[in-house]
């Protein structure tokens, strides 16, 4: 934590400037929702606001966030593969915890707690590994599948944290289709897709 960047760092830059000049217009949602390099950043932009006016710009406040959110990944995926009856008690089982753990405890994670802005992509990775733990939690049921409109709604939401949030749905499309969630499964994600790359079209 002490190795925090207290300055502003490379995208941080062009939020500044959006700041500034929201601050003399007016925050509205339409600056909000506006592109930053092939991203929309509604939720990241709402934390540096909350960042900014509650905690004094202060970057501690989402670099804490940053590795709760890491810890929150790590949790997931232990979670999903202990109750994977087909691994249970099998070395491959232990292999995938410790690959996790480690993988996301290396050193070369320590970019992503050195400064505010990686909070937009832990969040996005966060959302998307628990979209996949929601829907592939439950087994299928008939009629209204909630394990996958749930999932639908968690992938939205990480779509409005960082691009990279679009490849959250092919791949829930493949647990859906491979756990023969039916076709309501199907079309909610495939419906959640849709709506989520509409707001990609207009850069």
């Amino acid at each position: 934590l002490e190795a925090r960047l207290i300055v502003p760092f490379c995208d941080e830059w062009d939020f500044l400037a959006w700041y500034s000049e929201a601050s003399q217009s007016g925050i509205t949602f339409a600056g909000l929702w506006e592109p930053h390099n092939g991203h929309r950043l509604l939720i990241p932009r709402l934390l540096f606001l909350l960042r900014d006016t509650v905690f004094q710009g202060d970057p501690l406040f989402l670099v804490l966030g940053s590795l709760l959110l890491q810890a929150v990944v790590i949790a997931v995926i232990v979670v999903v593969v202990l109750r994977e009856p087909r691994l249970k008690g099998t070395t491959l089982q232990t292999g995938i915890i410790a690959s996790t753990i480690v993988v996301l405890t290396w050193s070369v994670q320590l970019e992503n707690f050195q400064w505010s802005i990686q909070i937009a992509y832990l969040l996005a990775a966060c959302l998307a590994v628990l979209a996949l733990a929601v829907v592939s939690g439950e087994p299928p049921v008939r009629g209204f599948d909630r394990p996958a409109a749930g999932a639908t709604a968690i992938a939205l939401l990480a779509c409005l944290c960082l691009g990279a949030g679009l490849a959250t749905w092919p791949a829930l499309l493949v647990v859906a289709i491979a756990q023969r969630r039916g076709v309501f499964a199907v079309m909610v994600i495939a419906a959640g897709a849709a709506l989520s790359s509409t707001w990609f079209f207009d850069y």
